[in-house]
């Protein structure tokens, strides 16, 4: 798996920025006619670190009433709960903005901690 893209937790943010390989990779996709702007298209560029500390986070599952993208530093428990201490990150602007299109053209994207 190639580490395209990197994060890191801090003052109520989870950020998300391109590598170098993510960089390559985003300009070959934009060379080749690829799509970049899609929920799909994020989780590839994301696929590192959603194996290496964080949790893809099914709305429904902490009744959130949003479809962003939701992440968490925690994963979910043997009982199916998520702990009580996780954190979650949300992309407050999907409505209006694409968190990969954002990170594809800016190198980095960030989620705001939910409450």
């Amino acid at each position: 798996m190639a580490k395209l893209a990197q994060f890191q937790i801090e003052k109520g943010r989870l950020i998300f920025a391109l590598t170098d390989e993510g960089k390559r990779h985003v300009s070959n996709a934009i060379a080749d006619g690829g799509e970049i702007g899609s929920d799909a298209s994020f989780l590839d560029l994301v696929e590192w670190p959603l194996c290496n500390g964080l949790s893809l986070v099914p709305p429904e599952d902490i009744g959130a009433l949003t479809s962003s993208l939701i992440f968490s530093d925690c994963c979910v428990g043997d009982d199916g709960e998520w702990p009580a201490d996780a954190r979650y990150f949300w992309f407050e602007r999907y409505q209006i903005e694409s968190p990969a299109e954002t990170l594809t053209t800016k190198g980095a994207v960030e989620f705001q901690e939910g409450t």
